[in-house]
């Protein structure tokens, strides 16, 4: 048995066979990031057998379940918005990640002493509290 739908910009054939259901979704390029379908895709790979492939238009993803096992069209659909929200997070919460990162990359900046040729740290005093033991600080904190 073989049916097709069309739902939210995702078409979707299933057949049905005697030991198993085989789907096909197509998402569409202009909605859809390669990234998320590939995500969603490898959320079922302990359960299925997955072929991702595309044409000019559409992200096709071919699903077959492993033998005893049951995938419902609407638990990959599921992961796949779940995998949208996880991009769109992501992209818009970049630069939140990116400014702390950057800040500690310019604190450790080294510079470069003309007269000698070493180098010296901006700050020595911040090297010294990171190199010395934790333990010499914090002698009370250890219990025999």
């Amino acid at each position: 048995m073989t049916e097709m739908t069309m739902r939210y910009n995702v078409e979707i054939l299933i057949i049905r066979g005697v030991w198993s259901k085989y789907m096909v979704f197509k998402y569409n390029k202009k909605i859809y990031p390669k990234v998320v379908i590939i995500k969603a895709a490898y959320h079922f790979t302990d359960i299925a057998y997955i072929h991702l492939d595309c044409d000019e238009v559409y992200y096709i993803v071919s699903i077959e379940p492993k033998l005893g096992a049951e995938i419902d069209e609407k638990s990959f659909e599921n992961e796949t918005l779940a995998q949208v929200a996880r991009y769109e997070v992501f992209q818009q919460t970049k630069n939140i990640r990116e400014i702390p990162l950057a800040r500690a990359l310019a604190s450790s900046v080294v510079e470069k002493n003309d007269n000698i040729d070493t180098f010296d740290l901006v700050d020595s005093d911040v090297a010294d509290d990171i190199l010395r033991d934790w333990f010499e600080n914090n002698e009370w904190f250890i219990t025999e």
